[in-house]
């Protein structure tokens, strides 16, 4: 069964990704494990939690699996879509670097 690790910035996120990942997978005729990390707080809260589960993640802490689909999810209402975009590149950029949190990254089109 496939697993997802998914980000989510709040709850209604989480539960509209939820619902369309189980949707699709049951129209396959598959199924699906969705682990929630991060579904309350808002966009810097899912973005230090992704943070914090890469590391963990690249460092093999407590056992904790490479999932087989990562999912951040977060809205662009407050700054606009490719800066959010850009926020979670420069995170996992800097998480997988082994490097401290980032507010930019360069831009993408």
């Amino acid at each position: 069964m496939p697993s997802v690790d998914l980000f989510a910035e709040d709850n209604a996120h989480e539960l509209f990704v939820l619902a369309l990942l189980r949707r699709i997978m049951g129209e396959a005729g598959g199924s699906i494990h969705v682990n929630v990390r991060s579904a309350v707080g808002g966009h810097g809260r899912a973005l230090t939690e992704l943070r914090i589960y890469q590391r963990a993640v690249l460092r093999g802490a407590a056992g904790l699996p490479r999932p087989d689909l990562l999912m951040v999810v977060i809205d662009a209402t407050c700054k606009g879509r490719v800066e959010a975009r850009n926020d979670v590149i420069a995170e996992t950029a800097a998480a997988a670097a082994g490097e401290g949190p980032r507010r930019r990254a360069p831009a993408v089109t």
